[in-house]
């Protein structure tokens, strides 16, 4: 995807929101025109010092998608609703004006954590000498090699799926809104990972490769099996966006590679649909799956359909979308707790002890303490509960620069499956920026890399060690 484009349509959309948001709101206090106008300066000077490439730029656009869409978005958008449509864990929107202490609060959190982030997006690659990256190269043959090679992995990966899938099935791993019980040696986290992270993985570098190979059958069987898996995965766990979540990695190779079509983009917009529509079913099989468990799923599907007009699924859907990116919401929840005192020991506490970060918002900030539920306070939400206002103001940076050093190894690296690794770096740093559930980060890394070397593994084994073209 061309970034001039991106930039072209950001610098309109961004400030029509910020402006369209305060008249919709009367929003006209000092406070909030204020914070407006200086989100809209850091935007500016954010937006001209993007000039790289965007396999480069990629983790800046997605943390400026999230704070539009899931902040500032959400926080005009929120008293517009009507309450019967959506209540965030019990808050009552009509309560929640723009004159409410904690929403002005929350407001003035947020603009911070905006104007840190471009700040330190802007200043980091001069300190690090970022814009001085090789170009990644991913050496790929337009090989005639013999099609059993895939069709063995074909095999291979197919029998990986069903045989994880029915251990999901039996053990009831991964199963929202119900507490697992646990299995010896792992094995309910280790089939739980295979199938969220390592086996997506394997499947979108078999994509990857098949297609640079020009061996089109497989690529589009890979595919399919890709879908499968991910319609499974939502089935045999009720959640509600696997299907979009899975193929999300291809859709950063495509805008890396600039190879969004009108073919393409149909495809992306079709898949989109699917998971609005297809959310309020999930979150009815949710409900389902805790009362009667997995037996007469058909006739439940069945039912649902039957109560449901494709107004109400639609309507469901969508703002499920709307819920599902955490941000405002996350920052308004976590602020009615008293900013907790500065301390390394509890910091470490609430990331790799119990109860964890995630856990400590859902049962001790929202007031859930439904067994297997849980709720993601976002990223300024989260960085606030573990520090309060300097843990956002020193946080930001921190995890900017983090995500920075992993994007600047595998930009320069000379891995061939280093553009995969980079789309799924790509869709992790969104999914952790989202939710802010930081204290999964080392297992999210642990998969990430093991499924990398697997994975490169694989492409060498598939793809000619002579050089060949370079992408």
């Amino acid at each position: 995807m061309n970034q001039n484009i991106i930039k072209a349509i950001s610098l309109l959309f961004f400030p029509v929101l910020l402006i369209l948001g305060v008249c919709l709101t009367k929003s006209f206090s000092s406070t909030y025109l204020w914070c407006v106008v200086l989100c809209l300066v850091f935007y500016r000077l954010i937006v001209s010092s993007l000039k790289l490439p965007l396999i480069y730029s990629a983790p800046t656009w997605i943390l400026l998608g999230l704070f539009s869409l899931g902040y500032f978005s959400k926080f005009f958008l929120i008293p517009l609703l009507p309450d019967n449509l959506i209540d965030l864990l019990g808050f009552k929107f009509a309560d929640l004006s723009a004159d409410n202490e904690l929403v002005q609060n929350s407001f003035l959190l947020t603009t911070a954590g905006f104007c840190v982030f471009c700040t330190t997006t802007v200043v980091w690659p001069k300190i690090a000498g970022n814009k001085q990256l090789n170009t990644a190269h991913f050496p790929v043959e337009n090989q005639n090699e013999t099609k059993n090679k895939y069709l063995y992995f074909f095999v291979l990966m197919f029998l990986c799926c069903i045989v994880t899938g029915y251990f999901q099935f039996i053990y009831k791993i991964g199963v929202m809104g119900r507490q697992f019980e646990g299995l010896p040696y792992r094995l309910g986290g280790i089939v739980f990972y295979m199938r969220t992270g390592v086996l997506p993985y394997l499947l979108t570098i078999l994509i990857y490769v098949s297609e640079k190979a020009k061996v089109k059958k497989f690529r589009l069987a890979f595919l399919i099996l890709l879908i499968l898996h991910a319609l499974s995965q939502s089935l045999l766990t009720s959640s509600r966006s696997q299907v979009l979540l899975m193929l999300l990695p291809l859709f950063f190779i495509y805008s890396f590679e600039k190879r969004i079509n009108r073919k393409f983009f149909i495809s992306a917009l079709f898949i989109l649909l699917f998971t609005v529509i297809s959310a309020s079913l999930f979150t009815y099989l949710r409900y389902y799956y805790i009362d009667y468990g997995y037996s007469n799923i058909i006739n439940a599907v069945s039912s649902y359909n039957d109560q449901n007009d494709f107004n109400s699924k639609l309507i469901g859907g969508t703002l499920f979308l709307f819920g599902r990116i955490t941000g405002f919401d996350g920052v308004l929840l976590s602020l009615t707790v008293p900013p907790p005192e500065i301390s390394l020991s509890r910091v470490i506490s609430l990331l790799f002890s119990e109860p964890s970060l995630s856990e400590y918002y859902t049962h001790d900030v929202a007031g859930v303490r439904n067994a297997g539920v849980g709720f993601s306070p976002g990223l300024i939400g989260g960085l606030y509960l573990l520090s309060g206002y300097p843990g956002v103001l020193v946080g930001i940076p921190l995890w900017i620069i983090l995500w920075a050093k992993f994007w600047s190894f595998f930009t320069s690296s000379r891995y061939k499956s280093s553009l995969v690794m980079i789309s799924y770096l790509a869709f992790f740093y969104f999914l952790q920026s989202q939710e802010g559930t930081f204290d999964a980060f080392l297992k999210m890394i642990a998969v990430l890399l093991f499924s990398f070397y697997v994975g490169e593994v694989l492409t060498n084994y598939l793809v000619k060690k002579s050089p060949g073209k370079h992408l």
